[in-house]
């Protein structure tokens, strides 16, 4: 389960740490922070996707279901991503034709104000 780092800027995207960023680490005030021992600055502002801790928790409950619950939530991740790339793929495509509409508006205009 992949756990996020955001900084307080809120217009920065939160970022995956790696296996290496989290090893030696323990969570502490009930994991709202990361600590080291080995002198490493503490982590505060952390973050896991909702949809990985409802996994966790289902597998704590059944472990004994434990295929049939990480299936289970894994074409649910994918139906999600499914559909965020649809919208992105749609937000790209009116973006462009912004684009391409700015641009023969500033043509336009500046056909329009050439002496010749």
């Amino acid at each position: 389960m992949p756990v996020y780092e955001y900084e307080s800027n809120p217009s920065k995207a939160p970022r995956a740490l790696g296996k290496a960023e989290l090893e030696g680490g323990m969570f502490r005030d009930g994991a709202k922070e990361l600590r080291f021992i080995d002198g490493r600055a503490t982590k505060r502002y952390l973050a896991l996707n909702a949809l990985d801790v409802e996994c966790v928790t289902s597998l704590l409950r059944e472990p004994e279901h434990a295929v049939r619950i990480r299936s289970r939530y894994v074409r649910m991740r994918a139906q999600k991503l499914r559909t965020r790339a649809t919208w992105l793929r749609g937000r790209a495509s009116a973006l462009r034709n912004e684009a391409l509409d700015l641009r023969s508006s500033e043509a336009e205009r500046l056909r329009s104000s050439s002496p010749f």
